[in-house]
């Protein structure tokens, strides 16, 4: 990762209960992401994994959708979602700190966002001809990373360390594992799209 002001990762010692690790987190995420207990180490690198689709859509008027519009799929007409979005952005310049301000829809800024249920949203829209992107990405529902690495806190050794790592469910990454029992290992985990067509 690139080295930044305020950085990506931050050092943390966390000692309670079952856990007694040492690493570096994320801000937000209650444990350490990367780093060693006093039976396992672990460390990430960035995978790969193609997890994002973008399929193309025929988006057509609906008086009967929330939207106004259904995409239509295999002859059908599927409704089209209406996410309402609100943006805001922090000025600049007038001396004020924490001066923020809502930003009108309008030009690039859209009002709602719109939501093909079984793809995910549009990121581009063709008023004319209807025609859409919409963008579908294996990690935009719920996901337990947390939970992996709580587990990785944990671990007494390489099974515990799988335990937890199979609720690694978004991030595409590489992790590699050694022990005081001495195991070295290496993984890939992320889900990945199911793709028929392939």
């Amino acid at each position: 990762l690139a080295l930044g002001a305020p950085s990506t990762f931050y050092p943390i010692h966390l000692d309670g209960g079952a856990i007694d690790a040492v690493g570096n987190s994320f801000p937000g995420i209650p444990s350490v992401v990367v780093g060693h207990n006093r039976h396992v180490a672990w460390g990430a690198t960035v995978d790969p994994f193609d997890v994002t689709d973008v399929y193309q859509e025929q988006l057509a008027p609906d008086p009967g959708s929330p939207s106004g519009l259904s995409s239509l799929y295999l002859g059908r007409l599927e409704h089209v979602l209406a996410i309402p979005e609100t943006y805001r952005v922090n000025l600049v310049g007038d001396g004020a700190l924490d001066d923020v301000v809502d930003v009108p829809s309008g030009g690039a800024i859209p009002a709602a966002t719109l939501l093909v249920p079984r793809h995910g949203p549009v990121i581009q829209l063709d008023p004319k001809t209807g025609v859409a992107l919409s963008v579908r990405y294996a990690g935009a529902g719920g996901t337990r990373e947390v939970e992996t690495f709580l587990g990785f806190d944990r671990a007494r050794g390489l099974e515990d360390f799988v335990a937890a790592l199979r609720r690694f469910d978004t991030g595409s990454q590489n992790f590699c594992y050694a022990d005081d029992a001495g195991n070295i290992a290496y993984f890939t985990q992320s889900a990945v799209p199911v793709r028929e067509d392939l």
